[in-house]
């Protein structure tokens, strides 16, 4: 029965995250469901998804490059092959087999995304720059505009450039501002509070904690205190207030 076989298969990857012997017993299930119906070729993407996991990178070629004989046009295949080349450090290749997707799936933020990965892990900056203004031309949902916009505030201020970083923040809140629940924002910005501090403009840093802090969830009550100590601590390098507001927290 595949179902049957789907199932096990299922169980096994998940036990896999904690014991990785039981990604071979995946493997087999999904064998097994193509030893029963051979034409199921989806499961040889599973099968190299698995391979390339355990870092048998030439058998998981061996299994996408299967699929890609049955699908040739499918953009999975190529992003498929992108990750596995991405895993082993083949960026170019990665790249090139992305950029394949695209032509197929020329609106897939995920492509794109990828591509983007591959430019910062090779720190072209100008590359990822471009990349992300074609991202945010056609997200679709808020969330992925949100994830474009943080993507180029840590651009930015890795780079230095705090100001530039701090602008890019202020876009990715008001994203998150359409689809997260008023804790959830107060969080986000909780954590984005230091850079205010570091272009000298720690009172909108400190209105900005005390505005999160009436709407934090409960699990996250008194982590103001937490971010009033980092600011003193690291980023004023005043020992005596920071000491003052870990008595206060203590």
């Amino acid at each position: 029965d595949i179902l049957a076989h789907h199932d096990l298969a299922s169980t096994y990857r998940i036990q896999g995250i904690i014991d990785k012997s039981y990604l071979d017993k995946a493997i087999s299930e999904y064998e097994r469901i193509l030893e029963l119906d051979p034409e199921q070729h989806e499961y040889l993407l599973a099968i190299g998804d698995i391979y390339k996991e355990q870092g048998k990178f030439e058998k998981s070629l061996e299994a996408y490059k299967k699929y890609q004989g049955k699908y040739p046009d499918d953009y999975r295949t190529f992003v498929a092959l992108g990750e596995l080349h991405y895993a082993r450090e083949d960026f170019e290749e990665a790249e090139s087999c992305y950029e394949k997707a695209l032509l197929i799936e020329p609106e897939n933020i995920l492509i794109i995304r990828k591509l983007i990965d591959i430019k910062m892990a090779l720190r072209d900056f100008d590359a990822v720059v471009e990349q992300c203004s074609t991202a945010l031309k056609i997200c679709g949902i808020p969330r992925d505009s949100m994830d474009i916009y943080d993507l180029l505030v840590n651009l930015y201020e890795t780079s230095g450039q705090i100001r530039k970083s701090l602008d890019y923040l202020k876009l990715s809140w008001i994203a998150a501002e359409r689809f997260m629940s008023p804790g959830e924002l107060a969080i986000k910005k909780l954590q984005g509070v230091y850079g205010y501090v570091d272009i000298g403009e720690t009172d909108t840093a400190f209105r900005l904690i005390e505005e999160c802090k009436l709407h934090l969830p409960l699990t996250w009550k008194g982590h103001e205190s937490t971010v009033y100590l980092r600011i003193y601590l690291l980023h004023l390098n005043d020992a005596k207030q920071g000491e003052k507001i870990l008595h206060e927290f203590l």
